[in-house]
């Protein structure tokens, strides 16, 4: 079965340097899964094979996997091993596009393997390396140093602490305006 997800990013404002298949190099295209955890990594040439915990199910299991990057640097992963055949990038009118193939059923591997929320990950990802504001910039720092790292468990708790930290630093903001302001 084959399908294409729209993964709603232009690349025609993309910066020179921008390439998919480089971001996506490694650990990072699984690592952005977000239930899963890399266990085990090895890349002998062009062939990984990869350990994961899935922490949705508390399944482990093996991904092996090869990634193809064709003229334009969009990557093709083909699987060896695993329920997906291949997932490949493409452009469309201008807009990436995710081919997905598979002997199962789609429908089947967006709610068991999580893949619609792989192919949202991936999208976001690849759209904090779009423009390089300094909020972008702050945040493609916080991904690739911090949260990427973490298993799915330590990134809710990471998550909750920022909240947190974020509403004590309002809070202090406010009460040093309200001192300031009424001891005039």
């Amino acid at each position: 079965m084959e399908k294409n997800y729209s993964l709603a990013l232009s690349l025609e404002t993309a910066p020179t340097a921008f390439r998919v298949d480089a971001l996506l190099a490694g650990e990072t295209l699984l690592r952005l899964h977000p239930h899963w955890f890399v266990e085990g990594f090895s890349q002998e040439g062009g062939q990984v094979q990869v350990d994961l915990r899935d922490y949705a199910s508390e399944a482990t299991f093996r991904l092996q996997y090869r990634i193809e990057t064709d003229s334009a640097g969009l990557p093709r992963v083909v699987f060896a091993q695993g329920p997906l055949s291949e997932i490949g990038f493409n452009l469309q009118a201008g807009i990436l596009h995710a081919r997905v193939i598979s002997d199962q059923n789609i429908a089947v591997l967006e709610e068991t393997f999580g893949l619609g929320l792989w192919l949202r990950g991936i999208r976001e990802y690849l759209r904090l390396y779009l423009s390089n504001s300094p909020n972008t910039l702050f945040f493609r720092f916080l991904m690739n140093r911090v949260m990427l790292r973490m298993n799915p468990s330590q990134r809710k708790i990471c998550i909750m602490i920022y909240k947190i930290t974020v509403v004590e630093i309002i809070l202090i903001l406010v009460i040093i305006i309200g001192f300031v302001y009424f001891n005039r």
